[in-house]
């Protein structure tokens, strides 16, 4: 009777198929494995403005925070420069092992492709959402002299003189401006844009009177507020700020549905495996539960939803904010 030969390529498949099974079954140890060895060296948050900017004095304080959840350096890097461009690309094109993420404003990935015809990154596809980290309601402040005493005292003065009332930005396209132009098209009425090269140039104008109202994150403007170098007409946010529950809202103020928060969140290079997203997006968390007093009185309004809700956010914010660009014809050459 004929028997069958072992030959040495039938024992190597045989090998072969075994270890394939038992990688395999290894996957998810492996992926496991991922998420509890990390991290094993310092983290580098990229900041895309400069020091001492909402952005950068949040990603610090939950920084601290994260650094002790983590057992490494969290180190604040600040990439300023061209609407947010110079970090996103960088933040793009790093590794994606979870060792450089960035704290973000919302407009560099809902903004910056509607008034860009090319960007170096790609918003939709070359980064992995990790958290919104707080939103920053905009509050319209206006110089301590100013003839307008209240929200409706302003349209009133703009339909009045249309053109003739300016407010001031952070820059052309920035949430500030973007604030105003939502206002403009929502309440027909017409003001004019001055934009500055960041919000403290634009501040100290409006403290000098040099323009008379502006358009500011409240964590910017709860200082001036507080030594009552200018004063709140009225706060963009659907709802009144705790913080100022005495300041009405646009939306109660004769502009109906009127909404223009923005929000600050950390993003990763795409590409990251998932259990080192959900390590960073836990002591992200866990830092802002931590430091949440603090950034509430400093006029944050924490979040720290998930990466789902994050990515619905971009998606619906391009739509809505893409929409006022074009329809204002704005470009990133202004």
């Amino acid at each position: 009777m004929e028997t069958m030969r072992h030959t040495p390529t039938h024992g190597f498949r045989r090998l072969a198929s075994i270890a394939m099974l038992v990688a395999l079954e290894s996957l998810p140890a492996t992926a496991s494995a991922q998420g509890d060895s990390f991290p094993s060296k310092p983290i580098r948050v990229v900041v895309p403005y400069p020091a001492g900017a909402s952005t950068d004095l949040l990603a610090r304080v939950v920084g601290q925070s994260m650094s002790k959840t983590l057992g490494q350096p969290v180190i604040v890097e600040n990439r300023p420069g061209a609407g947010g461009i110079i970090a996103a690309e960088f933040t793009a094109r790093s590794a994606p092992d979870g060792y450089t993420i960035m704290m973000t404003s919302a407009g560099i990935l809902t903004n910056n492709p509607s008034m860009y015809k090319k960007l170096p990154y790609d918003a939709a596809k070359d980064f992995a959402p990790i958290t919104i980290a707080a939103e920053l309601p905009l509050v319209v402040v206006v110089n301590k002299s100013f003839a307008a005493n209240n929200f409706q005292e302003l349209l009133a003065m703009t339909r009045k003189e249309p053109g003739k009332v300016t407010y001031g930005s952070a820059g052309t396209g920035t949430s500030q401006h973007l604030a105003g132009e939502l206002l403009k098209s929502m309440a027909k009425i017409d003001m004019l844009h001055v934009p500055y090269k960041g919000g403290s140039p634009a501040m100290a104008d409006l403290l000098a009177g040099q323009i008379p109202v502006m358009f500011v994150q409240t964590a910017s403007a709860l200082p001036q507020m507080r030594n009552g170098k200018v004063r709140a007409l009225a706060v963009g946010s659907p709802q009144r700020n705790p913080l100022m529950p005495d300041v009405p809202t646009i939306a109660e103020s004769g502009v109906p549905g009127y909404d223009s928060d923005t929000w600050y969140g950390y993003i990763a290079p795409a590409g990251v495996p998932q259990p080192i997203l959900a390590r960073l997006h836990s002591a992200i968390v866990a830092g802002l539960k931590e430091n949440k007093d603090k950034l509430t009185n400093d006029g944050y309004v924490v979040d720290g939803g998930t990466p789902q809700a994050m990515a619905a956010a971009i998606k619906a914010d391009t739509a809505k904010w893409g929409g006022i660009i074009r329809a204002a014809g704005i470009t990133a050459d202004q």
